[in-house]
């Protein structure tokens, strides 16, 4: 059959949800956050009529399940505010669930919100969430991976870069990124932790790395850091921020070190030019080029 859809399901999850419907739904809620990167999301819960509505694009439709099935689900895993007021006067917003929705009378939308925290700890718990983030792929080397700590190192990520998106999925594909990392500084003699630690704390003091700097909406993301080569670039300072500028009284001596320009213009007898006051208007153009560029990149000069 053309265009069949397929969901994620774990049955290991079931000791955790009470039921099978809640695992999938579980899972599927994973999936929409893992494209928002863990914010906020509204979504229908059956076709509508409502301006924001596409065809198909409804829990109902998305997951096969009744309106009933998908409340009773979703009351396992999560809590259920009728008002956006009253999810945002309650001082318990989760109350021990992993997510949930609330009803904005104004926009008429429900919106979903994931529980960051009990979702870290769910993952960490490898006895139940193990094999459902390991997605189980075999691992070609099981005892000498086994000995990482993938866990540990997101917990110092997450401790020194609060800035940056936290890491809600330990998939296959980013442990063998970790796995190389860990291999490399090992072969180099670095301290692994040490060395991870300082990495990240560089990152989070970098304007470039963490999207203050207001230029593009770029930030740097866990899977990018711990490449060998950008983790070495973030070591030996590339992206630290700028340094101020040098204070005015050492412009002179800074121009006095360079090397002054050839003479700017020549001498012609074709034209009757003020060979001075062209050369001192230049000169006054370089002084400015100078400036601007000892203001904004003074490293250039060093």
């Amino acid at each position: 059959m053309k265009n069949m859809k397929t969901l994620k399901y774990c049955p290991q999850l079931n000791q955790i949800t009470g039921s099978v419907t809640a695992s999938l739904l579980l899972c599927q809620l994973e999936y929409w956050f893992k494209h928002t990167k863990g914010k906020t999301f509204y979504k229908f819960l059956g076709p509508c009529e409502d301006m924001h509505y596409r065809t198909g694009d409804s829990w109902t439709e998305e997951l096969g399940f009744s309106k009933a099935e998908f409340r009773n689900a979703f009351n396992r895993i999560g809590k259920v505010y009728k008002s956006k007021k009253a999810y945002l006067e309650s001082t318990d917003k989760f109350e021990g669930k992993l997510y949930l929705s609330y009803y904005d009378r104004m926009r008429k939308l429900t919106y979903y919100v994931r529980n960051h925290e009990a979702l870290r700890q769910l993952i960490a718990n490898q006895h139940c969430a193990f094999p459902y983030y390991k997605d189980y792929n075999p691992s070609p080397n099981p005892k000498e991976k086994s000995s990482i700590p993938y866990t540990e190192i997101l917990s110092h990520f997450h401790k020194y870069c609060p800035s940056l998106d936290p890491v809600t999925l330990l998939t296959p594909k980013l442990e063998q990124k970790l796995h190389t990392l860990w291999t490399f500084l090992q072969q180099k003699g670095y301290d692994v932790f040490t060395t991870l630690d300082k990495a990240f704390q560089q990152v989070e003091t970098s304007d470039f790395l963490c999207g203050r700097t207001g230029r593009s909406h770029w930030h740097a993301f866990f899977a990018w850091i711990i490449q060998p080569d950008k983790l070495l670039s973030i070591l030996t300072g590339k992206y630290q921020n700028s340094s101020h500028p040098p204070t005015p009284s050492l412009i002179p001596k800074l121009r006095a070190a360079l090397p002054l320009p050839l003479r700017a213009f020549h001498l012609t007898y074709e034209h009757d030019f003020d060979i001075t006051a062209l050369e001192a208007r230049e000169r006054a153009y370089q002084d400015a080029q100078f400036e601007h560029t000892l203001h904004n990149s003074p490293q250039k000069l060093l």
